[in-house]
């Protein structure tokens, strides 16, 4: 099972799940933080899967239906003072409550547009309209009721910005005959129109273990017989090593050529 904490993209603070709460640790100043009393370090109920970091800045939280955005640097006074101040600044609605043990979200760099996973069934493409009680837009839905069963998981990375929107491919993972079956979607949006639909992206079968480069410019990943780099906006492979087996890979700085 995965372990309930979540990092900053900088590393400069710790999320971590306890007793149906989430609490932050200020790395910068760990003692410091630790020796705070947790009832002052407290961000509100929920577990991992009730936030998500759009940016080293800035926490998005969502509580039942609403959703919140925290400031890194408001972490402190939120806690200390959310009697008064409340959990975050409220910047709309979902139009069903997450279930935080079985629903997760991922939402683009500036914490407007969210990627919801509802029970690893349904993905919707959602757009926060940042008016307080707004329900967020669906821009698109789409239930994974095709798949084959197994377990299944889902990752999402963000395309680089075009045309002023940035668009998640969607990564998902099958555990079928004893395998990791893995398909590729990218979400697309019709040209002068603001409909999106689904485009399936080819990968090698068994494709499995993706990870996104440090610069979010290239997505690496392998199967039984190499490893494969590809880049992300033309989806054109730059980079394949086959000479081993590949176990594990771990994407610390730009895999582009």
């Amino acid at each position: 099972a995965a372990i309930p904490v979540k990092w900053s993209p900088n590393s400069n603070f710790l999320i971590y799940e306890k007793n149906n709460s989430l609490y932050f640790i200020d790395l910068r100043e760990p003692e410091k933080s630790i020796d705070l009393a947790e009832n002052y370090r407290k961000i509100g109920i929920g577990t991992i899967n009730s936030v998500h970091w759009a940016n080293e800045d800035l926490l998005v939280y969502i509580n039942h239906d609403m959703i919140y955005k925290i400031a890194s640097n408001e972490l402190y006074t939120r806690s200390l003072y959310a009697d008064m101040v409340g959990n975050g600044t409220i910047t709309g609605r979902l139009t069903t409550p997450l279930d935080n043990e079985k629903d997760s979200f991922v939402t683009n760099k500036d914490g407007n547009k969210i990627v919801l996973i509802q029970n690893n069934k349904t993905i919707q493409y959602l757009e926060i309209s940042n008016t307080n009680f707004s329900f967020a837009k669906t821009l698109f839905s789409y239930p994974f009721i095709n798949l084959p069963n197994g377990t299944i998981s889902f990752n999402v990375f963000w395309t680089p910005e075009n045309k002023g929107e940035q668009l998640p491919l969607v990564w998902i993972e099958v555990l079928k005959t004893g395998k990791t079956e893995s398909y590729l979607y990218k979400l697309k949006k019709l040209d002068s129109t603001t409909s999106y639909y689904f485009e399936s992206v080819s990968i090698p079968p068994y494709s499995s273990s993706p990870k996104l480069s440090p610069d979010k410019k290239s997505l690496s990943f392998f199967d039984d017989t190499a490893l494969h780099v590809y880049d992300i906006y033309s989806w054109k492979q730059t980079a394949y090593f086959s000479k081993e087996s590949v176990v594990k890979l771990s994407a610390s700085s730009s895999l582009t050529n």
